[in-house]
């Protein structure tokens, strides 16, 4: 089931303990999404993500929160969404987990990556340029490829 971005967000949100920024939630999201893809050929949301100057960002999300600016994103979302269980919640939880230590500057690094979808249609000072899916789920093969060869 592809569920919304602003799902997906207030749950990386509850998930983080609402210690999480506009920044890093699009990191986040953008993570689980590829991840998710790969593994099962199916989108966790059914938006689309744009390749902005600091990575891969879902506009609708990001709009949604950047009230916030730099800060911890509050409980801004509606009272009756989010995910709490399947696969979905799964990938969410395996993202937030995973990146526990890791700092933004390092997201944005991961996100940027030469052989990544962002670097393949990034132009600057340009926004709406949509990041195909297929270029993520071939992000998420590199990856995996990467992976393999390095052990």
């Amino acid at each position: 089931m592809t569920i919304s971005s602003i799902d997906a967000g207030k749950t990386l949100c509850n998930l983080s303990g609402w210690k999480i920024t506009n920044l890093r939630l699009q990191k986040l999201l953008y993570i689980a999404h590829m991840y998710y893809l790969g593994r099962t050929d199916k989108d966790l949301i059914r938006e689309n993500f744009e390749a902005w100057q600091h990575g891969p960002v879902e506009p609708e999300l990001y709009h949604y929160c950047k009230v916030y600016g730099a800060s911890s994103i509050g409980h801004i979302f509606p009272k009756n969404g989010g995910v709490t269980k399947g696969d979905e919640f799964e990938i969410l939880k395996e993202t937030i987990d995973a990146a526990e230590g890791i700092t933004d500057a390092a997201l944005v690094s991961f996100t940027h990556w030469e052989k990544g979808a962002w670097h393949e249609v990034y132009e600057k000072r340009k926004r709406g340029i949509a990041i195909p899916r297929d270029l993520i789920k071939k992000e998420y093969e590199n990856r995996m490829k990467r992976r393999k060869h390095n052990g």
